[in-house]
């Protein structure tokens, strides 16, 4: 999917205005006491600049919006409905309730306003508690648009503003003309792309900044590239090799919930009264088909999620940002500003490594933790691992970095995690002679030997893998850290965009004198950890951390003047 199939305007064409059918208001300047509606030819084309919004005057939300919470607050009817089939509510009362919610849909439309002045976009709203949201242009983050199936039956798009410090979306627009959210859109990232140059204002980290400056505000429509495509197959590898079977356990969990107990009786009961003995041939074999039916219910579940969420899924680079398109049934469009994006994440789960596949996610600074979901951090769902480094490598402006080579941790980080290895699988010998303490025809004395033996193999592959599994790199200006055993993660960041270089330790690791160099970034909620070099020796985590220290020093130094020159 397109930027354009959002019914707005696409960023790499000219400001002409798609078609567009239905009644808007006259100028705010033309002299007449009221807004008096025009009607549009079907093939004419709006001035964006005529809305009054635009120019400072609070208008309300097109009438679609009362659709799209009418939808909304169906939905979430849904378990009273399932209360109403066991009989527990009358039909009546549930009627009234609906009733009630369109009412207070409609006395929301007509108390809701919205326009946008010179410094801030002003949102108002609320019946009997007035609520008035005011979001400086100055600390707009981002501007995502999004159209569920609901959207785009009423020909509408839902505006969500986000301001740097913000724990959620700071300001939405429930429905909004796709043209008109367009226009936002480019109005609020156009500012803060004009007050990037001021001195004193917040300078992106990244060698290619000039690039990234379009004094007008208009510059991405001029010089938007697009950079990815998934097509429908690899998608279909993507959700394959992906990693989305708790989407299964979390739609069992919601039916667990809502489903009465006795339907939930009426289905298991029966069935657990003929369940053969566990520890037989027939015992085995169900437990054995339970198993194969969970990883086919994952499978299927990752395949479909990833089909939903990632559909014709279009990276493209603008001068300010990268914008992610998504989506089959919800249509996103998503914009992560090059001068928020702190890190980025290539990872590898154990199916794609062997095909040397790899995903690649950004981690943006102050980012709300609701954008994350959903995959709003993602920009390449699936790539080759090549491919993978590349886009990193541009995204924090390290051109044709390709996969670096990275320096091992030493041998007493393997040995380690051998050692750990062996101590879980003694834990684990110990437990299954417990086990075996409560079941007549198990012997303790066999039971926890053969319990430590099978688990102390796939436990050393473990520790080598995870051994494998680390290392770091440094690449003069940027710095690369990896880490995981079956999931292998790499961090490319920028040195400039460290806000704190700290060594730590902890008492097994000073026994073998190993430490851990933790680079702190500016990251959202959501993701977990610092960028970090685990187990590297003593000596080396000191000597990394002054080095980078200094280099971090005069990075800054850097940017201090070249902020002083552009004031």
């Amino acid at each position: 999917m397109t930027p354009s199939e959002f019914g707005a305007e696409s960023d790499a064409e000219s400001d002409t205005q798609p078609e567009v059918r239905g009644p808007i208001t006259a100028r705010p300047d033309s002299g007449e006491s009221g807004l008096e509606e025009r009607e549009v030819e079907r093939t004419g084309t709006p001035e964006a600049e005529d809305h009054p919004a635009l120019r400072g005057i609070a208008t309300r939300l097109p009438s679609s919006a009362i659709g799209i919470w009418v939808a909304q607050s169906l939905i979430g009817l849904i378990p009273l409905a399932l209360v109403v089939l066991v009989g527990t509510m009358s039909v009546r009362l549930i009627v009234v309730l609906v009733l009630a919610f369109q009412v207070g849909h409609v006395l929301t439309w007509l108390r809701f306003t919205w326009r946008l002045d010179e410094s801030s976009l002003i949102i108002e709203r609320g019946l009997l508690m007035r609520q008035r949201r005011v979001i400086p242009r100055d600390r707009i983050q981002t501007v995502d648009l999004e159209r569920t199936l609901v959207h785009r039956l009423l020909g509408v798009t839902e505006v969500r503003v986000e301001a740097i410090g913000a724990g959620d979306t700071e300001g939405a627009l429930p429905a909004v003309e796709p043209w008109l959210a367009d226009r936002l859109r480019r109005e609020l990232l156009g500012a803060r792309t004009r007050t990037s140059g001021r001195a004193g204002a917040e300078v992106t980290p990244f060698p290619n900044a000039a690039e990234r400056s379009a004094p007008d505000g208009h510059g991405e429509a001029e010089s938007s590239l697009e950079l990815e495509r998934i097509s429908a197959r690899n998608l279909l590898l993507a959700g394959v090799t992906g990693g989305r079977v708790g989407v299964g356990a979390a739609i069992l969990g919601l039916i667990s919930q809502v489903a009465p107990a006795e339907w939930v009786a009426r289905i298991l009961l029966p069935g657990l009264e003929q369940i053969p003995d566990p520890m037989s041939v027939a015992g085995l074999r169900l437990l054995l088909f339970l198993v194969g039916m969970a990883f086919l219910v994952g499978f299927l579940t990752s395949l479909i999620a990833t089909l939903l969420v990632h559909w014709r899924f279009t990276l493209t680079r603008t001068p300010t940002a990268l914008q992610v398109t998504r989506g089959l049934l919800t249509e996103h469009r998503d914009t992560v500003p090059f001068r928020r994006i702190q890190a980025v994440r290539i990872e590898e789960n154990w199916i794609r490594r062997i095909f040397g596949l790899a995903s690649v996610k950004v981690v943006v600074a102050g980012r709300a933790g609701s954008s994350q979901s959903a995959g709003a951090d993602l920009i390449l769902p699936i790539g080759t691992r090549r491919r993978a480094f590349e886009l990193a490598g541009m995204v924090v402006g390290l051109e044709g970095v390709g996969v670096p080579e990275m320096t091992w941790m030493p041998d007493q980080a393997r040995r380690r995690r051998r050692l750990r290895a062996v101590v879980l699988s003694l834990l684990l010998g110990v437990g299954g002679a417990v086990v075996a303490t409560r079941v007549e025809t198990w012997s303790p004395e066999v039971v926890g030997p053969v319990f430590a033996v099978v688990a102390l193999v796939p436990s050393l592959i473990l520790a080598h893998l995870a051994w494998t599994g680390l290392g770091w790199a440094d690449l003069g200006s940027h710095v690369v850290v990896r880490e995981g055993a079956l999931t292998r993660r790499w961090v490319l960041l920028p040195l400039s965009a460290t806000q704190e270089l700290r060594t730590v330790s902890n008492p097994f690791q000073r026994r073998r004198d190993l430490a851990t160099l933790e680079l702190h970034i500016a990251r959202p909620v959501g993701v977990l950890g610092a960028p970090r070099a685990v187990d590297l020796s003593d000596e080396l985590a000191e000597e990394l951390r002054e080095r980078w220290s200094i280099r971090l020093t005069r990075t800054s130094r850097s940017e201090e003047v070249v902020a002083d020159d552009r004031g």
